[in-house]
C-alpha cells in the first residue's frame, strides 16, 4: 500500500488541479514542466526554485477566469501551496535552502489577494491646484520661521508648473 492511497480524495483531486494550473503557467513561459523541474534540479542553491515559484504567484494572482473576474484568494492559496508542496517533494534538498524565503512570497501573496478587491489598494486622487492653494495658505498661517515661507514659495512653484 502506497502513501498515496491515504490521501483523501479531495487532497488528491485540488493537488491535479494545482498542477494543471501550474503546467498552464509553464506554457505561458514557454517552457514545460519536465523543463523547469530539470531546472530546479540542476540548482542546489533554490534560488530557481525561488524564481520559478515567484512568478507563479504573480502568475496566480493576476489569472483571470470567466468574465475577468480573478482567481479567489483560496483558490490562490491552494494552488501556490500544492504546487510548492509538490516541488519541495520532488527536490527534498531544497526545502531547507529555501523554505523560509518560500514561506515570505506565500505570506506576500496572501496578504495581496486579502487586498485586492477592497479599496485598500486604490491610489488616492492626484493633488489638484487648488489643494497647493488650500494647503499654501494653510502654510502661511502657520509660518514660525523663514523656512515656512520657503516651503510656501516652493508649492507657489509648483503651481505655476
Amino acid at each position: 500500500m502506497s502513501t498515496k492511497a491515504l490521501i483523501p480524495g479531495n487532497s488528491q483531486r485540488a493537488r491535479s488541479t494545482a498542477l494543471n494550473a501550474f503546467e498552464r503557467f509553464a506554457v505561458s513561459e514557454g517552457l514545460t514542466v519536465k523543463g523547469i523541474c530539470e531546472l530546479v534540479g540542476g540548482d542546489s542553491t533554490g534560488d530557481v526554485l525561488y524564481i520559478v515559484l515567484d512568478k507563479f504567484a504573480v502568475y496566480l494572482a493576476f489569472k483571470e477566469i470567466s468574465k475577468g473576474s480573478l482567481l479567489s484568494k483560496n483558490s490562490v492559496a491552494s494552488y501556490f501551496g500544492n504546487v510548492k508542496s509538490h516541488l519541495l517533494e520532488l527536490f527534498p534538498a531544497l526545502s531547507a535552502v529555501s523554505g523560509r524565503r518560500l514561506q515570505k512570497i506565500a505570506s506576500i501573496l496572501d496578504k495581496y489577494c486579502s487586498k485586492r478587491d477592497t479599496e485598500f489598494t486604490h491610489q488616492a486622487p492626484p493633488c489638484t491646484k487648488s489643494d497647493l492653494r488650500s494647503l499654501s495658505s494653510v502654510m502661511l498661517k502657520r509660518a514660525a520661521s523663514a523656512h515656512d515661507y520657503h516651503d510656501v514659495a516652493l508649492l507657489n512653484c509648483n503651481e505655476l508648473t
